[in-house]
């Protein structure tokens, strides 16, 4: 069995690279892979997207919580959020900061203004942990921190039919944004909805990573 890949976001044949040694990644692409064996090949694609981030704790001034990170899920606390060390879906205790009462409120101080075009954030979605996907997420820029003009805020719809533990990628695309400080607040689903097993119980918003492109 070979097994061959593409970074290109193209689906792989068996002319594509033919993997023979770890894949050594150093910026964003999307990586799909497909083994192949005599006379066949399988149907599924392995796909994942994997994002290069200039953010991390050399170009930061400082990092802002407006909101505490809960103990039951703290780990490094917050340098984790810009560490660009992922937590695994299945293990929630490692790498991932959890949110009980209200959700992720943070600012980036840069110490001075960079240019930035995509902001991703990465949250668990693990629905017998009572873990859901941010109910919005807002962008916002500052040049003195005082003053804060919006850049982006998109409303998140809440799946009922994710039945196992999930990572929930989202993407801003701010286009070409020069900014200091950055403010970004997911907020949190207050209560489980009426189809969850524990409807109205309280609910909780893990995040692992902010990258910034």
């Amino acid at each position: 069995m070979e097994i061959h890949y593409t970074l290109d976001s193209s689906s792989p044949t068996r002319k594509s690279l033919k993997y023979r040694e770890p894949i050594i990644i150093d910026t964003t692409c999307e990586l799909k892979a497909r083994a192949f064996k005599t006379g066949d090949s399988t149907k599924t694609i392995l796909q994942k997207k994997y994002f290069e981030s200039i953010l991390d704790t050399t170009n930061l001034s400082e990092i802002i919580l407006n909101n505490p990170i809960s103990p039951e899920y703290y780990d490094s606390g917050i340098i984790s959020l810009v560490d660009q060390q992922s937590g695994s879906i299945y293990n929630p205790n490692k790498k991932w900061l959890g949110f009980r009462n209200g959700g992720l409120d943070v600012v980036l101080d840069f110490g001075e203004e960079i240019d930035i075009n995509y902001v991703t954030l990465s949250f668990l979605v693990d629905y017998s942990l009572k873990c859901f996907p941010p109910s919005n997420i807002t962008l916002l820029s500052s040049e003195n921190s005082l003053r804060y003009n919006k850049l982006y805020s998109q409303d998140i719809s809440i799946s009922s039919e994710q039945n196992t533990p999930a990572r929930f990628v989202h993407q801003a695309d701010l286009s070409s944004v020069k900014t200091r400080y950055l403010r970004i607040i997911a907020d949190k689903l207050n209560e489980c909805p009426k189809w969850h097993s524990e409807e109205a119980k309280p609910t909780w918003l893990l995040i692992d990573e902010i990258i910034l492109e």
